[in-house]
């Protein structure tokens, strides 16, 4: 990313969550929307977006276009649904996983204005040793992401029982052992 410029991540988990600091808080990005189905981590997000949305509310906003989307959530079609909003060499990363296809209809949009779409995994390409560094440089905490910390693997294990209500409730949860 380039200091200034505009972005918009969907999904406001753990991943979303992250890209939205370091844009905000490294790279100095302008304005940050970002985009999330859930209203406890909308609200947890809002600390370093100017814009929150529902996915029906962005689809309605009139929020500016974009230099950098985030594809956090899994959902793949939110690639295809920001393709009109990027602007001229926009790029478009994809870091959530669900394991569905990407499909495109809104190919005229992607040629015309030049638009890059690549997927990254945190610990490929020096990712991982970046964010350590940062750490280090105390630019970068970890710990703003976490919601929840609980004591045991049986609190886990409860835990696990109703994966919903973690959605609901919180971001990231650390597990102390």
């Amino acid at each position: 990313m380039k200091r200034g410029e505009r972005l918009t991540i969907f999904g406001a988990g753990p991943i979303g969550t992250y890209c939205a600091m370091l844009a905000r808080n490294v790279f100095g990005a302008g304005k940050i929307a970002v985009v999330e189905p859930v209203e406890f981590r909308r609200r947890f997000a809002a600390r370093w977006a100017e814009h929150v949305f529902t996915p029906a509310e962005f689809a309605l906003s009139r929020c500016d276009s974009f230099d950098v989307a985030f594809e956090a959530s899994g959902v793949l079609n939110n690639v295809d649904s920001v393709l009109p909003r990027m602007n001229a060499a926009g790029r478009i990363v994809v870091l959530g996983r669900s394991g569905e296809p990407l499909h495109l209809s809104a190919t005229d949009d992607l040629i015309t204005n030049a638009i890059s779409i690549m997927g990254s995994r945190g610990h490929h390409g020096g990712a991982y040793e970046m964010l350590l560094q940062l750490y280090a440089e105390k630019k970068f905490s970890p710990a703003d992401a976490v919601t929840s910390v609980i004591q045991g693997l049986e609190k886990l294990a409860e835990l696990m029982r109703s994966p919903d209500d973690v959605i609901q409730h919180d971001n990231k949860i650390l597990v102390q052992i």
